[in-house]
């Protein structure tokens, strides 16, 4: 067992940089586009520090172990919601939030969040569910595609002759993760047979503190070089690109079934409060403070406790 947690680990170390590989290869790529920063966050950089779970996700479908995914996409998204924006904001003091249409993709982003439990209520995330959650990731690509000119742009001048570069070290950051999303998808396998854990509980908290620190690097990078739009822009669009493309495919390849029980509850309970505490926190103010990022950061610990005291329970 401890052969195997160490190999989940180093799985996720991998995971994670060649997460970390893509992000830096993508950046680049949308400087030599010179498209508008909150876009590039909200498209590409939401893209680029989701793939972990994204190749979690398509993975454990494939192995018939969607559940995994699903735990592993609600357990990411809460924590980006607190841990990662409470840490950017306690980092640089106040995150501010000057654009309007931001703060309305916040609110989109939130309710997105929340729509993939509504729709598992019953029991089932089925593939016509699928196609609906793939409908509003199109849906909201558009209107972000749509309103880009509404945000300010800081990609330009890049080297045309580096972008061949970039592409090869996209393609070395797929690969890598390809190879650690089979290893901790077969390792999670195994500690959950062993352990009689179920697999969500596994995604909820070991897995999703894992696959979101690559959010958690590109905001904290994002807000030292005063770029707040992008860190509200990655984290939104990472949150949305979770919930909607991920879970979609994931249950177009192997519907998810989930039992109305303490790991659906859990789980739904913290989406809808620390949802609720960043839009009070957001409307308030045109930033988001110190206190309040603390207060996130409160949350993303009590999540976490709870899901190791449910754990605890099951064992």
């Amino acid at each position: 067992m401890l052969i195997s947690l160490f190999i989940l680990i180093l799985a996720c170390i991998v995971l994670v940089r060649s997460g970390g590989l893509l992000v830096k290869s993508l950046t680049n790529i949308s400087a030599f586009f010179g498209i508008p920063e909150f876009t590039v966050s909200f498209i590409l950089m939401a893209f680029a520090t989701s793939i972990p779970e994204l190749f979690l996700g398509i993975t454990s479908a494939i192995h018939q172990d969607a559940i995994l995914s699903f735990g592993n996409v609600i357990g990411a998204n809460i924590i980006n919601i607190t841990l990662v924006l409470g840490l950017t904001a306690v980092f640089v003091k106040k995150l501010k939030v000057e654009s309007i249409i931001a703060k309305r993709r916040a609110f989109y982003a939130l309710i997105v969040a929340i729509s993939p439990l509504f729709l598992v209520y019953d029991g089932k995330l089925s593939r016509f569910d699928g196609v609906l959650l793939l409908c509003i990731w199109i849906f909201s690509l558009y209107q972000t595609w749509r309103q880009k000119k509404r945000f300010k742009a800081i990609y330009n001048h890049y080297p045309g002759f580096k972008v061949f570069k970039d592409f090869l070290y996209f393609i070395l950051g797929v690969s890598l993760l390809l190879g650690s999303a089979e290893v901790i998808v077969q390792v999670a396998e195994k500690i959950s047979w062993s352990l009689h854990i179920p697999m969500v509980i596994i995604g909820l908290a070991l897995l999703a503190l894992g696959t979101t620190l690559p959010e958690l690097t590109f905001s904290l990078k994002a807000s030292k070089t005063r770029h707040e739009e992008m860190v509200f822009g990655n984290v939104f669009g990472s949150i949305v690109l979770n919930a909607t493309l991920i879970l979609g495919l994931v249950s177009l390849i192997s519907p998810i079934r989930l039992e109305r029980d303490s790991s659906y509850y859990l789980p739904a309970f913290f989406t809808i409060l620390s949802a609720i505490f960043l839009l009070i926190f957001l409307r308030s103010k045109e930033r988001l403070h110190r206190h309040e990022g603390i207060i996130l950061i409160a949350v993303a610990l009590l999540y976490i406790y709870s899901v190791i005291h449910l754990t605890v329970k099951i064992l």
